[in-house]
């Protein structure tokens, strides 16, 4: 079910971004003159305007204009679950420029991290936790300190987290899993659970005519690539993301029509043929609409996202639930109410 909402919707304007990547070309070869060092520079930074071209898909910006009431949930003591829960979440986009709203999500997002623990869940991101990552071997930014903190809680814990790469942070290396403990995944994935079969995704890329884009994202993620953008300096290659990723949530309009007709398409064009694999549910983000939908036992669930619905999914073991993290939800989570 569709929740009908007026809110903004992020379209890149092409010439901007060009603008922008050239602007930033000048202003780096100017800071270093090295004729070698300034190929460099100018192909990394082409490199990533190429790829921020492709992370204006289906990323809604401005908050909704209502609050989603929360689910309604009994109360308990200690322990809810006979089984161990399985969490998911999708596209929180944690920002660069961290914003206001950056803070209520990590607020939002420690409190479900404590009902995580307490439930000795184990928790999927399913891409886009970030609005833009590029690893370093020595360099981690600091904005996004909060959220590593948050994550190294859960992992010290016990609890088992997956992280399915989305199309705005595919530069996830060996740093979530060798010092964080994470369990890092490029591709879907599947797994069983309490008898039933699981198909996760992020959802980018999945439907037919999206052949070029299937290309440039295997050209992003090569290692050569990975390397070359590697070369620019973590200030100056932040900088960038940070003028892109601003001036593309001014260019962008979000329209709910085209989206219910891409979820349409996603559930016509791949999620069948994967029920026709035998899966019991398809789990996917990406598209930033919160929707569940069973059919003859077989279970497709977009996860939404956090920068208008606050939604996370749950499997108990016996019933897949999708919920929204409202602020009233949020303080009954942290008296243990729930």
């Amino acid at each position: 079910m569709f929740i009908p909402a007026q809110a903004s919707h992020r379209r890149t304007n092409k010439n901007v971004l060009s603008l922008i990547s050239i602007q930033s070309c000048h202003t780096l070869i100017i800071e270093n003159r090295n004729p070698l060092r300034n190929c460099f520079v100018t192909g990394t930074v082409l490199t990533l305007a190429v790829y921020m071209l492709t992370l204006t898909r289906n990323t809604p910006q401005n908050p909704l204009p209502f609050t989603i009431p929360s689910c309604n949930f009994a109360p308990f003591k200690g322990k809810r679950f006979m089984v161990q829960p399985l969490y998911f979440i999708s596209d929180l986009h944690f920002h660069v420029d961290p914003t206001p709203q950056d803070a209520e999500k990590l607020r939002r997002f420690r409190a479900l991290s404590r009902r995580i623990i307490a439930d000795e869940g184990v928790l999927y991101i399913v891409g886009d936790l970030y609005d833009f990552w590029f690893e370093y071997k020595y360099a981690i930014p600091r904005h996004h300190l909060g959220v590593l903190w948050i994550i190294s809680e859960l992992a010290e814990a016990g609890t088992e987290i997956h992280y399915l790469t989305g199309n705005h942070d595919y530069w996830i290396g060996e740093f979530w899993e060798k010092d964080m403990g994470v369990h890092i995944h490029q591709a879907p994935i599947e797994t069983s659970y309490a008898d039933k079969r699981f198909w996760i995704c992020h959802g980018d890329g999945v439907l037919a005519d999206d052949r070029g884009y299937r290309i440039l994202k295997k050209i992003l993620r090569n290692p050569v690539a990975i390397r070359l953008f590697r070369l620019l300096h973590p200030d100056w290659a932040f900088r960038l993301a940070k003028k892109v990723s601003s001036t593309s949530r001014k260019y962008n309009k979000f329209d709910i029509d085209q989206n219910r007709q891409l979820l349409t398409r996603v559930y016509e064009e791949y999620v069948l043929d994967v029920f026709q694999q035998g899966y019991d549910y398809v789990v996917m983000g990406h598209l930033h609409h919160p929707h569940l939908h069973t059919n003859e036992n077989q279970t497709f669930i977009n996860l939404g996202d956090w920068l208008n619905f606050y939604t996370f999914g749950v499997f108990d073991g016996a019933e897949f639930t999708l919920n929204y993290l409202t602020e009233n939800l949020e303080r009954r989570i942290r008296r243990k109410s729930w």
